[in-house]
């Protein structure tokens, strides 16, 4: 019987042991991901998806298709409820991921593909002063890769939101 007890408190403190590792590397994958900044590049991301709403706005959408609301155009009454409509629309396509979505996903890829000691020594370097350069210098340029999106997606959105209705267009004739 005592050796019974013997494995059994083993594989208890096994368990407890491994559990705390866990825990432990999900607490350092979460600290890398903080330290690196993504969550203000998850901040510049969302802005961009809003900014988007700006430059692809329904008035330029009617220019090129003038039945693309049904036929309602700037100054007909129901005008306010297309652009309303709209905004709403950006706002929730916007919406996910959220932050917490976005450095959770972040978080536990980094915990599954790096060892404890790994994490431990990129904390470390992102730590350094050339390490928090790194990290700067990634945040900008992520932040700028964002914000030409914008420009670019101002063409090409309006252009494939085109092509997408007139595709409809033609299905249903």
């Amino acid at each position: 019987m005592n050796g019974f007890r013997y494995v059994v408190g083993v594989a208890v403190l096994l368990a407890v042991t491994c559990a705390h590792a866990e825990g432990s590397k999900a607490k350092l994958a979460q600290d890398f991901v903080k330290l690196v900044g993504y969550d203000k590049q998850y901040d510049d991301y969302h802005k961009s998806c809003i900014n988007t709403y700006q430059g692809v706005s329904p008035e330029s959408l009617v220019s090129k298709q003038p039945n693309y609301f049904y036929g309602i155009k700037p100054g007909d009454d129901k005008w306010p409820l297309v652009v309303s409509a709209y905004k709403e629309y950006f706002e929730n396509a916007c919406a996910h991921p959220t932050r917490k979505e976005f450095v959770g996903v972040l978080v536990r890829s980094y915990e599954v593909n790096l060892s404890e000691e790994d994490l431990q020594r990129a904390i470390a370097f992102y730590s350094s002063p050339l390490g928090q350069r790194l990290s700067d210098a990634g945040q900008l340029a992520a932040k700028n890769s964002y914000a030409s999106w914008v420009e670019v997606n101002k063409k090409y959105v309006t252009e494939a939101v085109l092509k997408f209705q007139k595709r409809l267009s033609d299905i249903v004739q």
